[in-house]
């Protein structure tokens, strides 16, 4: 396994080292890697596991056998961009394939920009694999950023002989490109892409729930795909989620532990986070009750999160609308790693006693960095706070007023806030309502967006590609997007293919200089100002 594709699994999945069961669904991944089939579709409900599987499959595949790994997550944009995925594919398979990188050097296509480190140069490299290297496609068509990374390179290994091996990519949370998505998804180009030319020697595992994602993959791939479910396929003889509850339950000083075990298993149907959260409550009981065989058990997920807010709110009827749903709303329309509590007070408005308080009963159902950023440990929380009913979030809303108030809370230096600077977009575009015009606070944070401190911050934090995908998310979104976001977004295109080449540390008024020349020649003369003046201050 190489150092990219360990640093792919995402943290809360490397905390969590226990994994139990599953034995059967790796054998049954393991034939089919043993075989020439192109698609492994592997599907669970919310909660069944799939991303913990993706990682342990990913760990039982170290002697090379996958290619290349990307795990989609909904609360980070850049995992979820067809053309940003395919960089983080490319890179990986720059090391895990040899020749790959020489092919993608020799690609002509004039949007592609390569940057490269290897300790040989590229032209004196015969038989040996390009090293660290970095792929930045810029704004090419999903479609044309396939072809050129992975239909061409590999076609081109295959004629000449070069491609010994199948290479197997495996894509987990396929489903979770779909939600929110502007144009050609994941998903979408991945299935058509599978299903009517694949690249030569191109196999594909793909975790998802079942759904659209599913539907399409097993549409367009037909015969040529194979389906596992990790519940429905489950042996006879096996109960992963019992063995798992058992585990969990081998030293508690109770009676009644195996029934208990089987319960679980039954209550919540096969599903793994569902038993996690059930046990974590019953050993953190004091005292543990002394016979857990007959112990009330929820049923389902859902109702897991259901009976927890009505334990949470049952004294105070009122802490719903004034302390739980604020907090929880921007905990679960968090991008990223999260919030800090800081960001919490500064958001939500509560009192910081009263914070703490409503943050210790919602702690079993977050995850918490080192750092101490905030977010719900599993993307079902959010699915069941987002939906219709008594405990609705007001997604769009909540979008807004995160920026909003985070902004107002760092006052004129607001692009010193990290947060802000990586995920201002992804709120703005978030909190507009498809086919209607934005509220005006919601035009003015797209404004914001304009600021030429947040493009020099942005643009220093992840690249000029990064701000392109910014403004194209937010103007896909927005019916009548502000006249400003539009001129900066052409501007900041045309000079893109300089922009690409900005040493931060050693240019660093570049950024901007470039920009100012363009808004001169385009005669944007209230973009002159505003650039000149923060160029002076």
């Amino acid at each position: 396994m190489s150092r990219k594709q360990q640093s792919a699994v995402p943290a809360e999945i490397t905390e969590n080292e226990l994994f139990i069961g599953r034995e059967w669904a790796l054998n049954a991944v393991a034939m089919w890697l043993s075989g020439t089939g192109r698609v492994l579709l592997i599907e669970a409900e919310p909660g069944g596991g799939k991303t913990a599987f993706a990682a342990r499959l990913m760990r039982s595949c170290s002697d090379g056998r996958l290619a290349a790994v990307h795990f989609c997550q909904q609360r980070r944009q850049e995992s979820l961009s067809a053309v940003q995925i395919l960089e983080n594919l490319a890179s990986q398979l720059a090391e895990s394939v040899p020749g790959y990188a020489h092919r993608l050097v020799g690609s002509r296509h004039r949007e592609i920009f390569l940057k490269i480190e290897a300790r040989q140069k590229v032209r004196s490299m015969v038989n040996s694999t390009l090293t660290g290297v970095h792929l930045a496609l810029g704004e090419n068509e999903p479609r044309q950023a396939f072809d050129e990374v992975l239909r061409a390179p590999l076609k081109r290994l295959q004629e000449d002989g070069s491609l010994a091996n199948s290479v197997v990519v495996l894509i987990d949370a396929l489903d979770e490109t779909v939600e929110g998505a502007q144009g050609v998804t994941w998903a979408q180009l991945l299935a058509s892409e599978m299903g009517r030319d694949p690249p030569p020697a191109l196999r594909l595992i793909a975790t998802s729930r079942p759904g659209f994602a599913a539907a399409q993959l097993s549409h367009y791939v037909g015969s040529h795909l194979q389906s596992l479910n990790l519940l429905d396929d489950e042996p006879p003889d096996v109960d992963d989620v019992a063995a798992y509850a058992r585990h969990r339950l081998r030293a508690a000083p109770a009676s009644g532990r195996n029934t208990l075990a089987e319960r679980i298993a039954e209550s919540g149907k096969g599903n793994f986070l569902y038993a996690k959260y059930v046990l974590d409550d019953i050993l953190g009981r004091h005292p543990m009750p002394v016979d857990l065989a007959e112990l009330p058990l929820p049923r389902g997920l859902t109702n897991v999160y259901r009976d927890f807010m009505s334990r949470a709110i049952y004294a105070a009827p009122d802490a719903w609308q004034q302390r739980f749903r604020p907090l929880l709303a921007a905990l679960v329309e968090s991008q990223g790693d999260g919030l800090t509590r800081a960001e919490l007070v500064f958001i939500t408005g509560i009192r910081e006693r009263e914070l703490d308080d409503t943050l210790h009963v919602c702690r079993p159902y977050m995850h918490i960095t080192p750092e101490g950023a905030m977010r719900p440990y599993h993307q079902s929380l959010r699915d069941f706070f987002r939906q219709p009913g008594d405990l609705h979030i007001y997604p769009r809303h909540t979008h807004a007023e995160i920026a909003e108030h985070l902004i107002a809370a760092h006052q004129e230096r607001w692009v010193d806030s990290p947060y802000l600077v990586e995920h201002l977009a992804t709120h703005v575009a978030a909190a507009c309502a498809p086919g209607q015009s934005a509220e005006p606070g919601v035009q003015r944070l797209a404004v914001r967006l304009t600021d030429p401190a947040f493009i020099q911050a942005r643009t220093a934090l992840a690249g000029i590609d990064a701000l392109l995908s910014d403004y194209a998310r937010v103007l896909a979104a927005m019916s009548y997007p502000p006249p400003e976001l539009s001129t900066v977004y052409r501007l900041v295109r045309r000079q893109a293919h300089h922009l690409r080449k900005w040493n931060k540390d050693a240019e660093q008024g570049f950024l901007l200089q470039q920009l100012l020349y363009e808004a001169v020649a385009g005669g944007h003369r209230d973009l002159v100002h505003v650039i000149a003046a923060y160029l002076v201050s």
